[in-house]
Formats: C-alpha cells, structure tokens, sequence
C-alpha cells in the first residue's frame, strides 16, 4: 500500500510539473478548448480508457478519405450497396469475392435488380467501361458498406446512448452516403492524449 501511494504521488508531482511548462500549458489549453466545444466527446472520455478512444479513433481514421479521392467520382448505386451489386462489379473488375459464390445463388431472384442497378452508376458522370473504372466502382461500394457497418454498429449506439451528434463525426450527402468529416480526426487525436497523460504524464505530444 506505501508503494501504491508513493507511486500515486510521484504521479501527481509530475503532472503539477508538467502543467507548468509549454507543452503541458498547451495540453491544458487543449483539455478546456475540448470541454467547451465538444462535451459530448469529454463526457465519454471520462469513462473511456485511453485505449478505448484511441481505438475509435483509428477505426474512424481508417474509413476517412480526402476530398479528392477518385472513390469520389463514383455515384449513383444504392446505399448499402448489395453483395449482389457488389459481386457484379467485382467481377466486371476481373475480382473473384469470397462470398461471390453466395450471392451468385441468391441472384437466382434478385438478378435483374441488381444489373438495373448497374447500369445506373456513373464515374464523373460517365458510365464505367474499363476493368480499371469497375475496380474503382468497387472499391467505393466496399467503402461505403465499411462506412454503413460503422454508423450502424458503432456510432448509432453512442448517439443513443452518450447522446453524440451523428453530424459532428459524419456527413451524410444526399444520396444517403456518408463520409467521416476529416475535422473530427484532430479532435479525437486530441482527445486521446488528454486521456492518456492522466496515465502517463511524461508523455509526449507529438
């Protein structure tokens, strides 16, 4: 137990110290900029470990793509795109699927939905030719089902539950696709660290 509390001391020395340079100037400033601006997101770190938001973060960093992506030319597919759909352009792309088999069984009934489907869809407009334009189309339909997966099993959860604003983490065009909007990346980042230098106060923030 003397352990314990001299280990609890030394802690809280080093934070008080740590407070009173630059970077833990900057750490705080950044600590009470966050509860201002975004107490949805402090409110979960609170019960959050490190370990939990710094994994919500990646998982939200990893479905993130610049404006500029070509998987942003690709339009006009239903929103979540089908294994059916899918597997169709997998294979105009020259893709062999691990469900391709699957879904070819259940395009028994839905097949024809699923090519008018296709026909629909557009590059910059333009219908897709190639094999090299098919493997961009498919690219975007698994994004955008990567994306559907984690509005529905991850973040819908916390808006209900923690009362997250839904538009805060994605924007959602009007066809119904969504995107993580690049500007809550930083305030995640930011807020993990806030997170961690309570367990780890000689930490750096880089």
């Amino acid at each position: 137990m003397k352990a314990i509390d001299q280990r609890l001391a030394q802690n809280a020395e080093q934070k008080r110290g740590l407070i009173q340079n630059e970077e833990g100037k900057r750490l705080f400033e950044t600590a009470l900029e966050l509860t201002k601006n975004y107490p949805w997101l402090m409110e979960t770190s609170a019960k959050w470990n490190a370990t939990q938001l710094n994994e919500f973060y990646v998982q939200a960093k990893g479905l993130a793509m610049e404006a500029d992506d070509p998987i942003n030319w690709v339009t006009d597919f239903p929103t979540p795109p089908s294994d059916d759909l899918i597997s169709l352009a997998a294979s105009k792309a020259g893709h062999i699927l691990a469900y391709l088999k699957n879904a070819t069984k259940q395009m028994i009934q839905r097949q024809q939905t699923a090519l008018e489907q296709l026909a629909q869809i557009h590059i910059k407009g333009v219908p897709p030719q190639s094999k090299s334009d098919w493997n961009l189309v498919f690219k975007a339909m698994e994004r955008e089902r990567a994306i559907h997966s984690f509005r529905e099993a991850v973040l819908k959860p916390m808006v209900t539950r923690e009362d997250w604003p839904e538009d805060a983490i994605l924007d959602v065009r009007d066809d119904g696709r969504a995107r993580i909007k690049p500007d809550i990346l930083s305030i995640l980042h930011s807020a993990f660290f806030v997170k961690a230098f309570a367990f780890s106060p000689d930490m750096s923030l880089t």
